[in-house]
């Protein structure tokens, strides 16, 4: 038995055995059917090369055994071509199409089969290439051959280099194991060399081989390292892999994205693997980056196997990273270093920003304290000037009646001594009542200030002006006329004190100073206004002087609710005073 027979009965037990694994695979995808006729197609090969070498018979046995060797050559360019196919894409699908890569191929298998009634493919036919002589068609279906060969070939090539790297042990393979047969095939086919034509059968071998090792030791097929690949290349954050010597073993997209984005495509470049890791940021980040840091923890990550972590930013790409170092390690044996670089540059913006703003707010809160002492400050000045108000008001006011009733007390101890005797007691009533009144200033000024019970029930919410009306009037004997004309219920208890305080010093003011018989109150609520009028037949005058603590006080009392008070007289026509108060809302006494 030759030699070369021997070796292709051999070799035909690894498709043989390829297409088995591929049948005990329970989930197959498309790569795994066309993996399983490709291997076919070289096991109708390798057959029909065994049976022409074992009976080597002419006539109708011949042109079989011919035919048999034919069909598997024929059919190995567009199957391997369709394995490049489901190899280059995770998510083929056959589409129609497709069957266009057979259409030669067919014509081939038709035409071998009918070759001895037309010679189109061969003229003659030999196991020894120079005795071969081509017909028309021969040059039609290599061609087909070639074309299919080619493409298939940098489609493996482009999709291992692209996930595995250009000098990966995957690409390598690929590279060895179609190259050999496709230069063998040629030189065969172009005559330029004279041996057995299983020279090619045994070429092919060397792929089979290359795809035996990339399958089992690489796990060529397998979608895990792809996956893992693609995973990789989508997450934002860079890595890449060195060895102990700080060379590049691997790296991912978002690294050279970072730093070796092309200008006019905005894609990282492909890097080359092997290149020291200095030299690498040299060409990159173009920083004069002060590469001693790195160099110190590498060394101490493969002394100590420890872990570090830092940050850094880089001009050129206006980027900072964390950084931190890894130690690959294997049974405690150090084996490499990853590199992760993520990405905090938006980070470090929105804490800048923050830290602005921050200070922003520091020195507003600042502001703010000053304004509130402020504030604070000016409602205790206008706290001062109410209450100053309000004594001044309220004592006038009664000593004015304490007065008037000394004075008829006067005149009519000696002829009328009852009447004397009830002044008297109206004169202790009015000290007392200003005594109450004192307290309750007090209480005020303490924060414990409380209106008379009757106040709180709203059918008594002017009871207050009423009685504060009807004393004036019995003790002083000024005749004093009023008139309330509204639903004042909702009326708020500092409203009402104000309205009591202006009445108090306005009927001081008419007994003190206009000499007044005759004192009218005309008090309206007339759409969301408080309008109070009051009016007296004093003596008047022509210069009213508002700088006096009675006047001032009511224009403060007002102003503090947004409202308006006006003052008319002339010199014997009486004194006026004119109140309007807005009154935003409705607001209840409690």
């Amino acid at each position: 038995m030759k030699i070369d027979l021997l070796i292709i009965i051999i070799l035909t037990i690894f498709p043989l055995y390829f297409m088995c694994r591929i049948l005990s695979i329970p989930q197959k995808k498309p790569i795994h059917l066309s993996f399983f006729l490709f291997m076919g197609s070289i096991a109708i090969w390798y057959a029909g090369e065994i049976l022409l070498e074992l009976f080597p018979g002419k006539g109708d046995l011949g042109v079989i055994f011919y035919g048999i060797f034919y069909t598997g050559l024929i059919l190995v360019p567009p199957t391997f071509l369709m394995t490049s196919f489901t190899f280059s894409r995770a998510n083929f699908k056959f589409r129609p199409y497709y069957l266009f890569i057979f259409v030669i191929p067919l014509i081939s298998l038709g035409l071998i089969w009918t070759n001895p009634m037309h010679h189109l493919f061969f003229v003659k036919n030999s196991i020894f290439i120079n005795e071969i002589i081509y017909g028309p068609y021969f040059y039609v279906h290599t061609t087909n051959n070639y074309i299919c060969l080619t493409i298939a070939f940098i489609i493996f090539l482009r999709s291992s280099i692209k996930s595995a790297g250009l000098l990966s042990r995957q690409s390598i393979l690929l590279f060895v194991g179609g190259i050999i047969p496709f230069v063998v095939n040629l030189a065969l086919t172009m005559k330029w060399i004279n041996v057995n034509i299983n020279a090619t059968l045994i070429a092919i071998a060397t792929m089979m081989i290359c795809c035996w090792i990339a399958i089992f030791k690489y796990d060529f097929l397998n979608i895990i390292p792809f996956a893992i690949k693609k995973v990789a290349d989508n997450i934002s954050d860079a890595f890449l892999v060195i060895d102990s010597d700080c060379r590049l073993i691997e790296y991912n997209r978002a690294f050279s994205d970072f730093f070796f984005k092309d200008r006019q495509n905005g894609h990282g470049q492909v890097l080359e693997h092997n290149v020291e890791l200095k030299r690498l940021f040299e060409m990159s980040v173009k920083d004069n980056l002060d590469f001693a840091q790195f160099e110190e923890y590498l060394e101490k990550t493969i002394s100590d196997h420890s872990i570090f972590r830092f940050e850094k930013y880089f001009p050129s790409i206006d980027r900072c990273f964390a950084v931190e170092i890894n130690p690959i390690l294997l049974k405690n044996n150090y084996l490499g270093t990853v590199i992760l670089l993520k990405d905090i540059t938006e980070y470090q913006k929105i804490l800048a920003k923050m830290k602005s703003q921050n200070e922003e707010l520091t020195i507003v809160n600042e502001q703010l304290a000053d304004y509130a002492a402020t504030v604070k400050e000016l409602t205790l000045e206008k706290e001062r000037s109410r209450i100053e108000t309000e004594i001044h008001n309220l004592m006038g006011h009664n000593l004015n009646v304490l007065l008037r009733l000394i004075e008829v007390c006067k005149i009519t101890i000696n002829d009328d001594p009852g009447k004397a005797m009830t002044t008297i007691l109206d004169a202790e009533q009015t000290i007392k009542n200003t005594m109450y009144n004192v307290r309750e200033i007090a209480k005020e000024i303490s924060g414990d200030n409380i209106l008379p019970q009757q106040l709180n029930h709203k059918n008594n919410a002017l009871s207050y002006l009423e009685v504060l009306i009807n004393n004036f009037q019995r003790n002083t004997g000024v005749n004093v006329e009023y008139s309330f004309e509204g639903d004042f219920s909702t009326l708020d208890r500092s409203l009402i004190r104000i309205l009591y305080n202006i009445c108090q010093e306005a009927m001081t003011n008419s007994l003190k100073h206009g000499k007044a018989n005759m004192i009218t109150f005309l008090l309206r609520y007339h759409r969301n206004n408080l309008l109070l009028s009051i009016l007296d037949d004093g003596i008047g005058c022509n210069d009213i002087q508002k700088s006096g603590m009675g006047l001032r006080g009511m224009q403060d009392m007002v102003k503090n609710y947004s409202g308006n008070i006006e003052f008319k007289s002339d010199e014997n026509d009486g004194f006026k005073i004119s109140v309007i108060i807005p009154i935003k809302g409705e607001s209840k006494i409690d």
